[in-house]
């Protein structure tokens, strides 16, 4: 992995119109994971057989600033349609993975526990449970503000089924929810996806063409400390990519 300054205020002002940028480049094969499935050409171009493939180390990130990702890329493989995603693996501060389980919230979903929960119990029974739905999952602990994001107080499992009662709602999961919280604590819904943070989608050509993407400030995942680049294709086909840089500028 190769780092740099760019080399003066004009060259940073005329990619971006900002004052400064740090340049994070990853060229060679030992930028990657699994890098047996990757071969080093001229120009230093690399060529890859599979679907994803990470970068080894994580990038520290200031959400304040501006950060641009852009790669060349090509398919060998014109006539397999896969998409092209580009995006991060993604940390907090404490080195937690963040997956959209910590930070989706599933809409109109607050509620209470009515009794307490175990972390061996596979059925919760909260005081409005209208809006929950099979599938999705319980944060525990939440805010109303959303100030807990990412909350990583989440139930193992995926709810399986709602059944009103008298009293309130039984929500039963498909396994153990692994969260042990007092009656009256508030809970909320969040979405079960697991997955990457994506800045690229595209549908790739048969010639190098550069993809790119840039994020700031709430576009990034609450909480969002380091990441992981990631380049990802729906199918598995033969491509190469050159050129992946991470700039990051002063706002």
């Amino acid at each position: 992995m190769k780092w740099k300054m760019l080399a003066s205020f004009a060259a940073a002002a005329a990619v971006f119109g900002a004052s400064a940028a740090a340049v994070t480049e990853l060229p060679e094969k030992g930028d990657w994971k699994n890098d047996e499935a990757l071969t080093a050409k001229p120009n230093d171009v690399l060529e890859y057989t599979g679907k994803e493939i990470h970068a080894t180390e994580k990038i520290k990130i200031d959400p304040e600033k501006i950060t641009k990702v852009s790669c060349d890329f090509r398919t060998l493989e014109p006539d397999v349609k896969a998409t092209l995603l580009i995006g991060f693996y993604v940390w907090d501060k404490n080195n937690r993975i963040i997956t959209p389980r910590n930070i989706q919230v599933e809409a109109d979903t607050n509620t209470e526990l009515l009794t307490p929960c175990q972390k061996s119990d596979a059925r919760v029974k909260v005081k409005d449970g209208a809006n929950i739905k099979p599938g999705m999952v319980m944060a525990f602990n939440v805010a109303d503000d959303k100030s807990d994001l990412p909350n990583f107080n989440v139930s193992s499992g995926t709810v399986k089924a709602v059944e009103k009662e008298a009293d309130g709602f039984l929500v039963t999961f498909n396994s153990v929810i692994n969260q042990e919280f007092p009656a009256g604590a508030k809970v909320r819904m969040h979405s079960s996806w697991g997955g990457y943070l994506y800045i690229v989608a595209a549908a790739p050509s048969g010639e190098f063409k550069t993809y790119s993407g840039t994020f700031q400030g709430k576009q990034w995942w609450p909480g969002t400390a380091t990441v992981e680049p990631v380049i990802l294709l729906t199918k598995k086909c033969k491509s190469e990519f050159k050129n992946f840089k991470i700039e990051v500028l002063d706002k």
